[in-house]
């Protein structure tokens, strides 16, 4: 899945009314897990804390009571299994509120349930998408939503040639347009020569010859 797909399954998960049971196989749904993955966590589901799910070297998620979010992270933290089964991110919500922690990173989210797909960026490692700073931050285009989040214009320099401060995109992207070759500087208009006279107007004649 592409960050545009999983936004917007994220988005479905937030707008629809919270589901404790199905949530933690739902959110792992939107980041491209299969079918038989999420079968296979169902039956063999290896985390030591209730109403919790963990995936090795991805998350241990849990939901919990409303007004527990802070202390069920806490739990997920501290638990021996999250050690051991290497997981790299920690969720926990009670579908008011939600935190979130990126270990390997040392950040932390917390917001309203509502917000989630406004954070999908921060859980993109899920999907084996390398993040950056521009796309935790904010959001990407989508057919749904219609948002869009496009580098700022640089100061710098591309092609040999300045950026241009309002560059053109590709029609329905937020991609610029590649920089094609320099247009072909005109040589400056030379002032053509008035040709010679052929004929030179006579001297003047001068008063008082003898």
């Amino acid at each position: 899945m592409n960050p545009v797909e999983i936004e917007e399954a994220v988005s479905r998960i937030a707008e629809a009314p919270f589901n404790p049971g199905e949530f933690p196989f739902e959110f792992l749904q939107a980041f491209g897990n299969r079918d038989v993955t999420i079968k296979r966590l169902r039956k063999d589901n290896r985390s030591d804390i209730p109403g919790a799910v963990l995936q090795r070297n991805n998350i241990h998620l849990a939901v919990c009571s409303e007004g527990q979010v802070a202390q069920t992270l806490n739990l997920l933290r501290e638990s021996p299994k999250t050690q051991s089964a290497k997981a790299r991110f920690l969720l926990a919500t009670d579908g008011v509120t939600f935190e979130a922690e990126d270990r390997t990173e040392d950040e932390h989210i917390t917001d309203v349930f509502t917000h989630l797909a406004d954070r999908f960026g921060f859980f993109l490692p899920l999907a084996g998408i390398t993040t950056v700073q521009k796309i935790k931050n904010g959001s990407v285009v989508t057919g749904r939503r219609g948002s869009r989040s496009c580098a700022p214009p640089s100061a710098g320099y591309s092609c040999d040639r300045p950026v241009r401060s309002d560059p053109q995109y590709k029609p329905g992207t937020c991609c610029a347009e590649p920089c094609g070759p320099a247009p072909p500087e005109r040589a400056p208009a030379m002032h053509q020569d008035q040709p010679a006279n052929r004929h030179p107007s006579p001297a003047p004649a001068i008063a008082g010859i003898l």
